[in-house]
């Protein structure tokens, strides 16, 4: 909350700055460059100000158990498995689904909302799809379920 509030702060006094240095230019006292250094200088602050925010935010909740994945020249599809059973689903690049997921013996039964259950036979080094979803298979990238399980 407070680097957010550092945020707003560097932008309304960039956004300020920015325009008083531009009206200055107007009438032709060097002031375009100030501009665009004081735009250069804001954009450069939230950058360092979001990396710090990402570096001292705690990383609580979910720890992955399994992370499964086909990539493919323009997409691929990765399924994550958190310890409190519930799984994110979707491309490399964003989460198009989430649910919980069970495990039965040697399969893997996940539990959407909005679609039927898929399922997974787990191997040893991939998941192969028991549906019809199109998945069809996963290289499992990280195992951490029980011992039993692949």
């Amino acid at each position: 909350m407070v680097i957010f509030v550092i945020k707003a702060i560097v932008i309304i006094l960039g956004t300020i700055a920015t325009l008083y240095f531009f009206i200055a230019g107007l009438s032709g006292k060097k002031g375009f460059r100030k501009a665009l250094l004081s735009v250069v200088t804001v954009f450069i602050t939230l950058l360092l100000l979001t990396i710090l925010d990402f570096r001292i935010t705690p990383k609580v909740g979910k720890e992955r158990m399994l992370v499964a994945k086909r990539e493919a020249p323009i997409t691929g599809i990765e399924l994550i498995l958190y310890n409190d059973s519930t799984f994110s689903l979707g491309n490399l690049r964003k989460i198009t689904k989430m649910g919980v997921y069970r495990i039965r013996r040697d399969t893997l039964l996940l539990e959407m909302n909005t679609l039927p259950y898929t399922s997974f036979l787990i191997k040893h080094k991939t998941l192969e799809e028991l549906g019809g979803t199109g998945i069809s298979s996963l290289d499992i990238e990280l195992n951490k379920l029980r011992q039993g399980s692949h």
